[in-house]
């Protein structure tokens, strides 16, 4: 369950990041779980690795919250913290 859930995201961010590749640098946030974990470790490399290339800037926030509705102030806070 885990590596589809992590395939599934790895997936869909380098589709979205490679399909907007040519558009001028933008920038994005995703929330992952806890800091701790290996989603926010996961966000970290896409961050650190793969965004760069796409022309991107991607911040990683971690989520202390059980549920990913909880996740939607912190994505919504301009500029980004």
């Amino acid at each position: 369950m885990f590596m589809q859930r992590a395939s599934a995201l790895v997936g869909s961010l380098l589709s979205f990041m490679f399909a907007s590749a040519t558009a001028a640098a933008v920038d994005y946030k995703i929330v992952t779980a806890d800091a701790k974990g290996t989603y926010y470790a996961i966000g970290q490399d896409l961050a650190k690795f793969i965004a760069p290339d796409a022309g991107i800037e991607l911040e990683v926030l971690p989520s202390a919250a059980t549920h990913s509705a909880a996740a939607i102030p912190k994505l919504l806070r301009c500029p980004a913290e």
